[in-house]
């Protein structure tokens, strides 16, 4: 591909998938923030265990979670690609209603 930095470009398992992660890690960061500890969106599907989850648990959260964090950062990077001015709009739009339902919950 083009524009590939060199840790892309090495042959070892998973390389690739930790730079997408690493590429997109606004998406990642955020979306991660929202399934552990939920949002202005709405709650998250974990609250119901906060707090109870020992070391294994914890890892197998993250286990569950990895793909969909990789799945998500693919779509989005695919988005992106096919359509950047759609891509923009949704970025623009879900940054006006994350503000709106942040100025206007009862925190």
């Amino acid at each position: 591909m083009h524009g590939e930095c060199g840790a892309t470009q090495a042959r070892w398992p998973g390389v690739r998938a930790l730079a997408l992660l690493g590429h997109e890690t606004l998406l990642v960061y955020v979306l991660h923030l929202h399934l552990l500890f939920g949002g202005a969106f709405g709650s998250s599907p974990l609250t119901p265990w906060h707090h109870q989850l020992g070391f294994a648990g914890a890892l197998g959260v993250l286990l569950l979670m990895l793909p969909v964090l990789l799945a998500a950062a693919w779509l989005w990077r695919a988005a992106k690609h096919h359509g950047p001015r759609e891509a923009q709009l949704l970025l623009v739009f879900v940054t006006v209603a994350f503000l709106y339902e942040f100025a206007v919950r009862p925190w």
